[in-house]
């Protein structure tokens, strides 16, 4: 019996971590929530990437890459040039503006929740590693090499990577 062959796609993405925003092409197989939270699949590949590192007092890195793998851990936020299409991710029914921030970056948006969660629960009552806001702003919270990647209009933040977060 042939194993299922699920269809993959390519969405334009910039992915950010601690250290460097990657952005490119990532081939995602299947529904992009289940691809993204399974845990047996622990990195991430940016395809034609093109890879800018922060650090403002160092030397700037920026370098392209065929293939460029990022361990899921340390992806930050993903953000989407374009919403994948209608199905690949689902919305909780509750949302709220919040701003969250990360070691290096605040990024605000309608992040989406369950209908009795609030910002003091959402985090840790959400299933999964990512968490999902729409219409969203990247702010750089010291100084970074070059432009980022600023505004899209949907972003998934690994859970760990929140550092505090409040109401816009």
């Amino acid at each position: 019996m042939a194993g299922v062959k699920l269809q993959s796609v390519d969405l334009q993405v910039t992915i950010f971590t601690a250290l460097f925003q990657s952005r490119g092409k990532l081939r995602v197989s299947g529904v992009l929530q289940t691809f993204l939270n399974d845990e047996y699949k622990t990195t991430l590949s940016v395809m034609d990437a093109e890879v800018t590192t922060y650090d403002a007092g160092g030397p700037a890195l920026r370098m392209s890459q065929p293939e460029f793998v990022i361990a899921k851990p340390s992806c930050e936020i993903v953000v989407f040039e374009t919403p994948p299409a209608q199905g690949t991710i689902s919305f909780l029914p509750h949302t709220e503006t919040v701003v969250v921030y990360t070691d290096r970056l605040a990024m605000r948006g309608k992040f989406y929740m369950g209908t009795e969660s609030n910002i003091n629960t959402f985090v840790g009552a959400t299933a999964g590693s990512f968490l999902v806001a729409s219409d969203i702003s990247i702010y750089p919270l010291v100084p970074i090499n070059g432009e980022i990647v600023a505004n899209g209009p949907l972003a998934l933040v690994h859970k760990t990577a929140i550092r505090a977060l409040h109401r816009a």
